[in-house]
């Protein structure tokens, strides 16, 4: 049986900018139901506000350290107490229907994410509104 080794850091040398996120965001494994990605923000980079109405992502932060806004699809007014400080070696299990944002601090941050695959692609909804408050 042969083996297929990558090395993360070479893929995201190699990886353009999300269109729609505004950040490195890479499909590295997985099947329709659970993926495996990896997401790279340089310093002071914001991966948009969005939600998803199906299934949960967890984070888990490589390096670096970032902010995540969290906040309910129902909710009128973002709230600052939902901005959660996030350091190597911090996972975070963001459950569906919730609309975050993440915001990379001084330095870049490399966070992997576990979700269903169309969370890069059809069930992803991004509410440019809470962008600003981040």
């Amino acid at each position: 049986m042969k083996y297929n080794v990558k090395n993360v850091y070479d893929i995201l040398a190699d990886a353009a900018k999300d269109i729609f996120s505004g950040v490195k965001l890479v499909r590295l494994s997985g099947d329709g139901s659970a993926c495996l990605f990896i997401v790279e923000l340089e310093n002071e980079a914001v991966l948009k506000a969005h939600y998803h109405l199906k299934g949960d992502e967890t984070y888990y932060v490589l390096e670096g350290n970032c902010s995540m806004m969290l906040c309910g699809i129902d909710d009128v007014q973002w709230n600052a107490d939902r901005n959660i400080s996030l350091a190597r070696g911090d996972f975070i299990t963001v459950k569906e229907k919730t609309v975050h944002s993440l915001r990379s601090g001084k330095s870049l941050s490399r966070i992997m994410i576990t979700c269903p695959e169309d969370h890069a692609g059809f069930d992803r909804y991004f509410t440019e509104d809470y962008d600003e408050k981040m």
